[in-house]
Order: structure tokens, then sequence, then C-alpha cells
């Protein structure tokens, strides 16, 4: 069995085990329960990867089973010790502390569709006949699921549009975070589908770690493709002296020998420009602008004529072309598509 799979069972493992502390493994909400995590563990045995076993577990609605039974052993009732079953709650009881809840967040999420999830839970409310009934139809309802994953896509997306939006916080200096950017959809879209609470925070946690590797695998890529030489050239745009010079013709050649592109080449490349116009022009061009330099165009044209000067009667540039390519999750791509492989990469949980 794979990691992910047996991340997803001892997740829920872990759960089960609080509710046979509670009740014991003869209570029949616990038998019951017990029999259907078999059931469970067994697919995912005979799984050929996670991908595989969340596919098959969602068609045969393991998820929603588990939720339900899981939430019958959290309101089953435990023996006192007497082998009679302790008072059950009220439906009111149960259902206080979604009033606390609700009370406490903004009139803004009251009217979006969270309040939407709550005004739902309390029609339930006054249709229950007991607290065992009414946590059941939230379960069957996945309002228990809604209540949570509704406020988070929705804080996914505020922080989605902060990042496009940067610029106009920060005085036009932007950001540049593709990988970020794909992370956000691609968890918005994992919350959607996922028919649990155990699953969201499951599938939340690999979706963080996917983004935590992609966005250090582009924090690395940037800056051996044009950090470091956009560092030594602007280095020498103030400081014209032979050192600084001779640092400016080694970064670029390695730039023409291992990634296999010049200057026009390098510029042209998708996730170089953007980062050259999102994050390095628009923090500057407020500087260049009474030089008469007012596009990222202009910039980049005026950052070459610095490099003409490095390489000014000096070897033309070697350009090995068959490196011009980077390699991203085990796939080999050309430097125009790393860009879009950052947005749209491959989905890692299928």
């Amino acid at each position: 069995m794979d990691e992910g799979s047996r991340g997803m069972l001892d997740s829920y493992k872990s759960g089960i085990d609080n509710y046979v502390k509670k009740l014991g493994a003869d209570h029949p909400k616990i038998r019951e329960l017990l029999t259907c995590f078999a059931e469970f563990e067994a697919l995912g045995e005979a799984s050929a990867d996670f991908a595989a076993f969340h596919a098959a577990a969602s068609a045969q609605n393991f998820y929603g089973k588990l939720t339900n039974l899981m939430t019958e052993a959290a309101t089953a009732p435990a023996s006192d010790g007497s082998g009679r079953p302790a008072n059950e709650p009220t439906v009111a009881e149960a259902a206080a502390g979604y009033h606390a809840a609700y009370d406490a967040i903004s009139p803004e999420i009251k009217a979006g569709p969270t309040g939407k999830a709550y005004e739902r839970i309390f029609q339930l409310e006054k249709e229950c006949q007991s607290a065992l009934e009414f946590t059941r139809r939230l379960a069957e309802e996945h309002l228990l699921v809604d209540i949570s994953r509704i406020q988070l896509i929705a804080e996914f997306a505020r922080a989605q549009q902060l990042i496009r939006d940067a610029g106009k916080a920060t005085g036009d200096a932007g950001v540049s975070l593709p990988a970020s950017e794909a992370y956000f959809i691609a968890a918005q879209k994992s919350m959607q589908e996922a028919t649990s609470i155990t699953e969201i925070e499951y599938l939340m946690v690999l979706r963080a770690e996917i983004a935590h590797l992609a966005n250090l695998w582009d924090t690395g890529f940037c800056t051996a493709i044009y950090h470091l030489f956009g560092s030594e050239l602007s280095g020498y745009m103030l400081d014209s002296s032979e050192g600084q010079r001779q640092r400016v013709e080694n970064i670029y050649r390695y730039i023409g020998e291992f990634w296999g592109v010049d200057w026009d080449a390098l510029h042209k490349i998708e996730r170089v420009w953007d980062f050259f116009n999102k994050s390095l022009w628009s923090a500057v061009k407020n500087d260049y602008a009474a030089k008469g330099i007012h596009t990222p165009e202009a910039f980049r044209d005026y950052m070459k004529t610095f490099l003409d000067r490095a390489m000014k009667d000096k070897p033309p540039l070697q350009v090995n072309a068959k490196n011009a390519f980077a390699v991203f999750w085990g796939q080999n791509i050309p430097l125009s598509g790393v860009h879009q492989a950052l947005l749209n990469p491959p989905d890692l949980l299928r």
C-alpha cells in the first residue's frame, strides 16, 4: 500500500479509536463502524495507488458511510457502568454549538453560502425529534462538511485574489507566484470534491506539501536562470569595474551554456518575463521614469546596453540550445513551457 493510502486510513483509524475507547468494541454502533472501516481498509489494500483508492472509495460512498457511522458513534449513549445508557441530549442541546458559532461570524459571512448552511442546520433543528436524528440529518446532507469547507474555500479565493491584486496594494509592485496560484486553484477544487471533514483535512495537507515543493522548485529555477544574472548585471550598472564586468561575463556564459539561451531568448521565456514584468520592472519603474523609460520592454533594452558594454570585444556567447529545458515533477519541459507547467501541474493525487 502506498503512503497516501496508508495516511488516509490512519487518519480515519485515529478518529475511530477514540470512539472505541468511549463506547467499547462491543457497542453496536462501534461494531458497525469497525465493519465498515475494515471494508474500507481492504479496498485500500486492493487498490494500486492512492488515486485508485480515492476513486473507488468515492464511487462506493465509503466517505459518506464512515461519516454517518462516526457521527452516530459520537452521539451514541455510553454506558454509565450499570448497563443503563447515559441521558441523551435534547435537539436544542445538540444544536447549541452551531448557534454559538453562527453568532460569532460576521454579517458578511452570514449573508453568503456559510450563512445558508447554518440556516439549513437550524431548520433541521426544528424538524428533528431527537439529537441522534439531528446529527444523522446533518451528516446525510453534508452540512458538517459544508460549514467546514465553504468558508475555507472563500478564504482561499480571497488569498488568490490578493496575489493577483498585489500591485494595487503595493504601489504597482506585484508578485510572480504561479505555483501558489496553482495551489489555490487545486485546493479549492479538492475542498469542493471532499465528502468528509477528515478528507478535507487530509487533502489540504497534501496540497500544501505539493505547493511547498513546487514553490521551492520555482525559486531555485528563477534564481538559477535569472536572479543571479540580473543581480550581477544590476551591479555592473552601478559599478563598471573590471571585476564586476568579469562577473557579468561569467554568469552570462553560464546562461548560454547551461540553459541554452542568449539575452533575447532568455526574456522570451514566459516564466522569466512574468517575473521581470510583475516584480522587477514594477519595483523600479518609478525610478526610471525620469530617464524616459516607461515600459518593461524599454527597461529590458536599457539593461541590454550594459550587457553589450560588458561583452564588448569578447568572444561571442556559446549557446548550447539542446539544454533549453528544465526537469519538473520528473518531466523534461521546454523553457518556454515552464510557466504554464507551474500554473497547470500534473495532479499528483490522481
